[in-house]
């Protein structure tokens, strides 16, 4: 009776190497799919700040008509009175009808930047956080970066005014 006992109280060894086969061919099968979904999330989350950009450009434009504010820069070209004291960060600057593509433009019109009016680009040293994404600015052009990308500047969404056509694109061969 005792030796009956022992016989059953573990593992052959055949049948641990066997289970050990079989779950390092699952992990092989599966390790693929696991890093599509990070790069297919990466990509939806470019498509999805791409649409909230495109949104935001059709609001505020069209809030711009609606209001009669001047659709150049100058006077009167700033969402939603008017006017902006420096520093005002719920202000949105605006340009040729639409946000500007500055912080204090389409920044603040996506309400994350929180860039106080009149400063803009800011400065080019400083780095904004946008959720994900990390922003990056030049004349005319804003463009949210996908922070853990394995290429973030190919992993992004630019928004482009220069005060006669507004352009808004994404980029995702680096996600």
């Amino acid at each position: 009776m005792v030796r009956q006992m022992r016989s059953h109280l573990g593992f052959t060894l055949i049948e641990l190497v066997v289970s050990f086969v079989i779950i390092g061919i699952l992990a092989i099968a599966v390790l693929p799919l696991y890093t599509h979904m990070q790069r297919d999330a990466r990509i939806a989350a470019v498509n999805g700040l791409q649409g909230a950009v495109r949104s935001a450009d059709a609001l505020v434009a069209a809030a711009v008509i609606a209001k009669g504010l001047n659709r150049q820069s100058g006077s009167g070209t700033v969402y939603p009175n008017g006017s902006a004291l420096a520093g005002d960060s719920t202000a949105i600057r605006i340009y040729g009808g639409h946000p500007d593509s500055q912080l204090d433009g389409i920044g603040n019109a996506l309400q994350g930047a929180r860039i106080g009016f009149g400063h803009g680009r800011n400065n080019a040293s400083v780095t904004v956080i946008y959720g994900a994404f990390t922003v990056r600015w030049s004349p005319n052009n804003v463009r949210w970066e996908y922070t853990s990308a394995p290429t973030p500047a190919a992993c992004m969404v630019s928004y482009s005014n220069d005060g006669n056509a507004v352009s808004i694109a994404s980029t995702v061969s680096g996600c």
